[in-house]
């Protein structure tokens, strides 16, 4: 689907150029129309990438450790892939490859780690019946829990004031610094090592102190003030 959108988005803008040219002059209904597209162009494969961690968290191997700690650990080190990523495509894929050839090379890799999770699913050894039970047992009680509304909505906060935030600072930093793609990159990956080392931050307190989770009120203030 990645690949997909590199070649389609130059043919969709030829063949919306008429539509374009039409609402020239009408700001309101051409940022609608381009926010609209940009959604349904986007919305398929973030949703997919959106999948990625709940599907993992599905495997029941997490559960025998401290599944906090593992949490943490695996999405800071996914996050700082995502550094790597936004600055190796940047700086020497799209300069050796183009823009196509780097949709090419990264839906490459997805494929080669999509094939490396399935031989290590393959050749783990099977779960026993009684653990199948209890993982069944443990998601239909999970299914039918009240959900911690309080925790939902303190999640959905910190999303919106750290994506705002990271419009502003986009926004005030190119006051500064030319605007270029190698910049917005750079920037990109500066959010992202910041959400990838707090994971790895967190994994860490959670080694230290099992019960860390008792003082998660205090943690999160401090990482707000920070």
């Amino acid at each position: 689907m990645a690949v997909a959108i590199v070649f389609a988005i130059p043919l969709l803008g030829d063949w919306l150029r008429p539509l374009f040219q039409t609402l020239w002059n009408h700001d309101s209904a051409l940022n609608g129309l381009r926010l609209f597209l940009s959604f349904l162009i986007l919305v398929v494969p973030t949703t997919a990438m959106g999948l990625t961690l709940p599907v993992l968290l599905a495997d029941p191997g997490l559960r025998q450790g401290n599944f906090a700690r593992v949490v943490s650990l695996l999405y800071g080190c996914n996050t700082l892939g995502a550094v790597a990523g936004a600055l190796v495509g940047e700086a020497y894929l799209v300069r050796l490859f183009g823009l196509r050839g780097t949709a090419f090379a990264a839906a490459g890799l997805n494929l080669v780690a999509a094939l490396v999770a399935l031989l290590l699913a393959q050749s783990k050894s099977a779960i026993s019946a009684n653990q199948d039970e209890d993982s069944q047992t443990s998601m239909v009680q999970d299914l039918s829990a009240i959900a911690p509304w309080r925790l939902l909505l303190v999640s959905f906060g910190s999303g919106f004031v750290l994506l705002s935030l990271e419009v502003a600072w986009f926004r005030f930093l190119r006051l500064y610094v030319a605007s270029s793609s190698t910049v917005f990159a750079v920037m990109l990956a500066v959010v992202l090592a910041g959400i990838g080392l707090g994971g790895i931050a967190a994994s860490a307190v959670y080694r230290r102190r099992s019960r860390a989770g008792a003082s998660l009120s205090v943690l999160l203030l401090l990482s707000s003030i920070v």
